[in-house]
């Protein structure tokens, strides 16, 4: 398109189809919602309207299309009646009628089309600086044909009047003389006999030149060849000659004219087969309509930035597959996109944008050079052919090396601008016999690659084909859900450490889909290649506030976390769209959670800033999920105005047997408090897990441990249910039932010598045979000391003094053995994993002493850990 950022105006009745025309639309065109003013109509390019759009907006259009003009933006209307005719008052409203669920690659082929008619008429307009007007609406030409003239009646007692002869004569005189088409007589030899100005300048010779002279040149009358020939005999035979010829000018320019040409006898009778008389013609200068039609056939074979597009790719890539064919060759179609290319158009405009496009045009040619054909099909996309190879072995070459150049960055007035591009290859003869068909089998290649993420390069094959069908199709389901609510919503409690109790949820998408009900993991990365995400982000958003309004009637005051993917966060009208559904259901904007992901709010972290402030000052919190998976820096982390941080789930799953798991969990956590923020846990699923997050102040905790996701009317029972478990799990641990001292050991005999020398009323004893028993228990009750022996089988007492001290480092450790490996017992009370080590046999007195020691200890880290912080 020649438009820069062409303008559609999008009227759509339907709040779902309209989320997902915009997300769809906006990539390409500068979309807008509402019907401009009427001083603006015409700087729309186009129209899209439904039916009930349609029927609200009636008089509008037809006030604005009474005066059609011939660049009048067209008007489309989406249907589900298509195929019926419409009334007969919307006629001369509509210019086309398309179906309400088309698909997305159709509706843009529909409105590309319409946009470069319009085009096309701008056009015509320039080459020929018309200033004309139509006071009428355009109607088809054969509509008049038939139209009967208006009659003239003669006024009483009058006649027709009639022009006199001389009269008559003076006014075909002045016709002749002032006509901008040339008109001549000549005789049957072709001697001009006659001319008028516009002849003499049509053809470049003053008129006093041309009277007299046999222009051959012009007029084929004369000459032997076939050509002379067989005009005279067509005229003979007709006489008279209508059609295009060429004609030389003075000054030796061929251009070509129309030709209207009748013999006038001279005679009455012809004698002997022989005419006499003269020939009367008129000529027309084709040159400006062959330079017209020329600048439309180019318009149509190109775009805005490079030379050519699909009309002569096509004319092309099938002479290619010609000749490939009689030589037996190979022909390569490597079909490039710049993924995710509405970025650098959103970031920094649409004028860098389209010098992007050129910049990375012209490095596709330096690459490609005189080895195949390099063109911009449109947007972002490009196409490469290939032509006579013997194999694919070159192509596979380039590909890596297009890859590789256009992923570099470009620098536009010092400012770094990132593509990502992918390439799709299709070959004749293997994947397709025309070019249609290798274009398209490319683009699928490039769509699968594109889709993949970490895939750079693809060839096409038949399963690619299948498995890329089977995503059309999902697409088009999920679009189907959209319209036809088949999402839901399910509710995941999270539990407060602190008071055991549940004072939020997080809402879940769920889809009731044709193959049973699918989780979020099987379509939404889908839903945000296809440009599904932010209606069906937008829909979750306002199901779970009137979903949080009707808890509130009923006494039950939640707050509700929703997540918002990257592209709902980028969105211009998310702020908007939030207070919407707000005011629409009712539901406080204090119990409202929005979750958005480390790396979306480290994308542009000046509008993240600018978003997250604009959400705080409408009352909303909003949370960092899966953190500790992206690239924050603390730096920028510190400028957003956050409310919580919710540590992702594969730094949970390991923690009950990963040390490195074990320290980021807590520094997160206290990285978080030190900011002020709430620390939430997710995917929480082992007593043990909900016990160190629990050890290390996290201050709530979501898992299948208390619930998995459940539906909003089993919430509350949910609830209630989690309340009881957790203040089981609570007595559980003994906290209330003072000090617990844990023993570790091996040896059967010496657990019992130890319970023995240390029984006591002031402590709790637990024992454990080895490790993993002592994590069991440590996971189960509030430990204050362990004792355990060194040398047992599998994991020593050193090495489960380390992971107590990463877990668990409010518990006191002494170490108790007989033999030891000096050289670690060092390192270990060096690094401060020992408390004390007591060697076998142990002194009573002394043992009691250190136990009475660590439980002071231990008692003294509680009392610091609760000063407020």
């Amino acid at each position: 398109m020649a438009v820069e950022n062409p303008c559609v105006v999008m009227i759509i009745a339907d709040e779902s189809q309209q989320q997902w025309l915009y997300a769809l639309l906006s990539h390409y065109y500068r979309v807008l919602t509402s019907l401009p003013a009427d001083g603006d109509i015409q700087h729309a390019d186009l129209y899209l309207f439904d039916e009930s759009s349609l029927n609200a907006h009636q008089a509008w259009l037809s006030a604005w299309r009474k005066p059609l003009q011939p660049d009048s933006p067209s008007v489309l209307l989406l249907s589900d009646n298509q195929q019926a005719l419409l009334a007969a008052e919307f006629e001369h409203l509509v210019d086309e009628v398309l179906p309400a669920e088309i698909e997305a690659e159709q509706l843009r082929e529909h409105i590309n089309q319409w946009l470069h008619l319009r085009e096309s008429v701008l056009v015509w307009q320039r080459a020929s600086n018309s200033r004309q007007t139509l006071n009428q609406p355009l109607v088809h030409p054969v509509s008049g044909l038939n139209c009967p003239l208006p009659q003239a009646y003669p006024e009483k007692g009058g006649a027709l009047t009639k022009l006199l002869p001389e009269l008559e004569s003076t006014l075909m005189t002045l016709l002749f003389e002032t006509s901008s088409q040339g008109m001549f007589v000549c005789d049957m030899e072709g001697r001009l006999l006659t001319v008028n100005p516009a002849f003499a300048t049509i053809v470049g010779y003053q008129r006093e030149e041309l009277l007299g002279a046999k222009p051959d040149f012009l007029i084929p009358l004369r000459g032997n060849d076939e050509y002379f020939r067989e005009f005279r005999r067509r005229v003979y035979k007709q006489n008279g000659w209508d059609g295009e010829l060429s004609a030389r000018r003075k000054d030796g320019d061929i251009f070509p004219l129309w030709l209207t040409l009748r013999f006038q006898p001279s005679q009455s009778e012809m004698i002997e087969g022989v005419k006499e008389g003269y020939y009367i013609g008129i000529i027309t200068d084709l040159s400006v309509s062959r330079m017209l039609e020329d600048s439309v056939l180019q318009l149509s074979r190109t775009d805005s930035l490079s030379e050519l597009n699909r009309v002569l790719l096509e004319d092309r890539l099938s002479l290619a597959i010609r000749q490939a064919e009689s030589q037996q060759q190979v022909v390569a179609v490597l079909y490039i996109n710049l993924r995710r290319f509405r970025m650098v158009n959103d970031r920094f405009g649409y004028a860098i944008g389209d010098w992007v496009l050129m910049a990375q045009l012209q490095r596709l040619r330096n690459l490609v050079g005189n080895k195949g054909l390099v063109c911009r099909l449109f947007a972002n996309n490009y196409v490469v052919v290939m032509s006579a190879l013997d194999d694919l072995a070159p192509v596979q070459v380039l590909a890596e090396q297009i890859v590789e150049q256009l992923a570099q960055p470009l620098f536009y007035d010092n400012k770094e601008i990132m593509s990502q591009p992918v390439v799709g290859i299709s070959d004749y003869p293997a994947h397709g016999q025309t070019a249609v068909e290798l274009i398209h089998n490319a683009d699928s290649a490039m769509d699968w690659c594109r889709r993949d993420g970490a895939c750079n390069v693809q060839l096409f094959t038949e399963d690619l084909h299948s498995n890329l069908q089977q995503r059309l199709d999902l697409e088009k389901e999920l679009k189907h859900a959209l319209l036809h609510n088949e999402f839901f919503l399910e509710y995941q409690p999270q539990l407060n450490l602190q008071t055991g109790g549940i004072k939020s949820v997080e809402a879940l998408i769920r889809w009731n889909s044709p193959r049973g009900v699918l989780q979020p993991k099987n379509f939404i990365s889908f839903a945000e290649e296809c440009d599904l995400i932010i209606p069906i982000s937008n829909w979750v958003i306002r199901e779970a506030c009137k979903q949080g309004a009707a808890w509130v009637q009923q006494g039950l005051q939640l707050t509700i976390a929703v997540n918002l993917s990257a592209s709902h966060f980028q969105n211009e009208k998310l702020v908007d769209q939030i207070s919407h559904a707000i005011q629409d259901s009712g539901f406080p904007v204090r119990l409202l959670e929005l979750e958005v992901t480390e790396s979306c709010i480290m994308q542009e972290v000046g509008n993240s800033i600018t978003t997250l402030n604009a959400l705080k000052k409408l009352g909303v919190s909003v949370s960092v999920d899966d953190f500790g998976t992206g690239y924050s820096s603390l730096s920028y982390l510190k400028l957003f105005p956050l409310d919580k941080l919710k540590i992702d789930q594969s730094f949970i799953c390991d923690l009950s047997s990963s040390n490195s798991d074990a320290v980021i969990v807590r520094a997160i956590i206290a990285l978080g408090h030190a900011m002020g923020l709430t620390i939430i846990a997710e995917g929480v699923e082992t007593q043990e897990q909900h016990a160190l997050l629990r050890s290390w102040h996290c201050d709530e905790v979501q898992g299948f441990l208390f619930a998995k996701p459940c539906r909003p009317d089993d919430l509350p029972a949910a609830i209630k249910q989690i309340h009881v478990q957790s203040q089981d799990f609570s007595l559980t641990r003994a906290k209330e039932n003072g000090h617990v001292l844990l023993l570790v050991d091996d040896e059967p005999s010496i657990l019992n010598a130890l319970r023995r020398t240390l029984r006591s009323a002031e402590y709790k004893i637990v024992i454990a045979n080895g490790a993993e028993e002592a994590l069991d228990a440590l996971a189960h009750y509030d430990v204050g000391v362990i004792i355990t022996d060194n040398r047992m089988p599998g994991v020593s007492g050193i090495e489960l003094l380390h992971q107590v001290k990463q877990r668990y480092p409010q518990v006191t450790r002494i170490m108790l053995s007989g033999y030891s490996d000096f050289s670690s017992l060092s390192s270990a009370i060096n690094a401060g994993e020992i408390f004390r080590f007591l060697s076998k046999p142990w002194e009573d007195d002394q043992l009691k002493a250190a136990v009475h020691e660590g439980f002071m200890k231990f008692d003294d880290q509680n009392l610091l850990n609760q000063i407020p912080r």
